[in-house]
């Protein structure tokens, strides 16, 4: 039998996209438990990724009830690139900006560079999005309701004010 490994199931959307089960706070990880709940009965057959997911997010609620702690999260190489190049700009424009003790041409041709790094930079491969991950999808947003339309034929949209 193939073991699960959790860390190879992330969050696709939202403020925790890119999260690991292991890396959600609680509150989080209990909505997706409700969202995937763990059942068993003949009508319910899960493609393979819910069935890995529901197995995960129940798996990391298991560990987290036994005593496990939400664990911190590791950024991405994207994420640590982008921070390499920002921190780098703001410390070599210490040197180079003309209100300090630099020049006009030297903090633009800074500037130009820092967009050649990031430019470069979006061909970093993020590790969370590799072969083999299983991506958890935003939730299913429900339709919208028709406005209910009043006996006497007149609804809000009639009224000018």
């Amino acid at each position: 039998m193939q073991e699960i490994n959790m860390s190879r199931i992330i969050v696709g959307y939202g403020e925790y996209n890119g999260y690991q089960l292991a890396e959600l706070p609680s509150s989080i990880l209990e909505d997706l438990g409700a969202r995937y709940p763990l059942r068993c009965d003949e009508q319910f057959s899960p493609e393979y990724d819910e069935l890995l997911i529901i197995v995960g997010v129940h798996g990391e609620l298991g560990r987290r009830q036994a005593g496990g702690k939400q664990e911190q999260r590791a950024p991405t190489l994207s994420e640590l690139a982008g921070e390499i190049i920002t921190r780098g700009y703001q410390q070599a424009s210490k040197n180079h900006h003309p209100d300090g003790k630099g020049h006009h041409y030297a903090q633009v041709r800074l500037t130009e560079a820092r967009d050649v790094l990031r430019n470069a930079c979006t061909n970093i491969t993020d590790d969370n999005y590799g072969e083999g991950m299983t991506i958890i999808p935003a939730p299913a947003m429900a339709k919208p309701r028709a406005p209910a339309v009043p006996a006497d034929g007149i609804s809000d949209d009639d009224v000018p004010f």
